[in-house]
């Protein structure tokens, strides 16, 4: 059994059907009740169930590790704020869940000598405080102390240093995965992709002129990053902590904006001006490729939003 913490988020779900399509037990762990979604539903009460609990309950984690014999974790769970909007989980509860909740993962992991824990990072660790990085970039990249986003990425690179710490300590197989931002079935994010095709689809107008035009933007569509997981996650053994995972490629808000409109010819979204502060920059996912084989399905960003539109249309996941 691989037990998903925060199993019922959009990541969580789509990495779930995943590994349900492998053959493999999973077993999500969700703060509030799971919602099934179409595409999990042929597997629920079956490889797949579900459970109600919180990961700063040690406990309890460990109880569940018991219970239903979990052999490896994949660490989803994050309170998180949203670019800007001030979370709705006070700050103490946000250190116990982003922190404490990572320690308490890898201790379970530790004491039951689990194969593996995957603990979900971020793109955003790369992000400066002023500046974003520059072209192509890698895991072996030096991570700024400070950052964008108030408590997502100053917790996703302590959750880091705590993942290394306890690798080290322990001799656990720890991989850490730096995302792009996802799109697709079951999102309810606020990044381009997610607005501007809903949206297009009910023939509402999308309003992005706070968004330049010229800017990029390093979207992967759910399924590839669901595979990247997977394929690290299952790895026999893994040669690095720290792995990129997505599409391979940057577009910018306008091209995506314009593959909508070649798709739905009546779509109304609108951006900003061009800022020529602008600075092209992707991440590489060439050590995923090199050592896991991994190859995005729908890197072309006109496959995956044609997949998506397929998604909210028909249901076709």
């Amino acid at each position: 059994m691989i037990l998903i913490t925060g199993g019922g988020g959009f990541y969580g779900r789509n990495i779930a059907r995943y590994l349900l399509d492998r053959g493999k037990e999973v077993l999500l762990l969700q703060r509030s009740p799971v919602q099934v979604t179409p595409f999990l539903a042929p597997f629920w009460d079956k490889q797949l169930k579900a459970v109600k609990g919180d990961v700063v309950n040690l406990p309890h984690l460990m109880s569940l590790v018991k219970k239903y014999n979990v052999e490896s974790i994949i660490h989803l769970a994050l309170a998180a704020d949203r670019q800007g909007r001030k979370s709705e989980v006070p700050f103490y509860q946000v250190m116990q869940i982003n922190l404490q909740g990572t320690i308490n993962i890898l201790e379970a992991a530790h004491i039951f000598g689990l194969r593996r824990v995957t603990f979900a990072s971020s793109n955003t660790v790369y992000f400066g405080k002023n500046e974003l990085p520059k072209g192509l970039y890698h895991e072996d990249l030096d991570v700024p102390v400070l950052g964008h986003w108030k408590h997502t990425t100053p917790s996703k690179k302590a959750g880091e240093q705590i993942c290394l710490m306890y690798a080290k300590e322990y001799n656990l197989s720890v991989c850490m995965i730096r995302g792009g931002t996802g799109y697709g079935p079951g999102s309810h994010g606020a990044n381009p992709p997610d607005v501007m095709i809903p949206n297009a689809l009910e023939g509402k107008p999308v309003d992005l002129t706070h968004l330049p035009e010229n800017s990029t933007f390093t979207p992967v569509y759910i399924k590839d990053l669901a595979k990247g997981y997977g394929l690290i996650h299952l790895a026999e053994s893994p040669k690095h902590h720290i792995y990129n995972i997505s599409s391979g490629n940057m577009y910018t808000f306008s091209e995506i904006a314009r593959t909508v409109k070649e798709i739905i010819p009546k779509a109304d979204i609108r951006l900003g001006s061009p800022s020529p502060e602008v600075v092209p920059f992707c991440p590489s996912i060439e050590r995923a490729k090199e050592e896991f084989g991994y190859s995005p399905d729908y890197a072309d960003i006109k496959k995956g939003i044609m997949a998506y539109i397929d998604y909210l249309r028909n249901g076709t996941y």
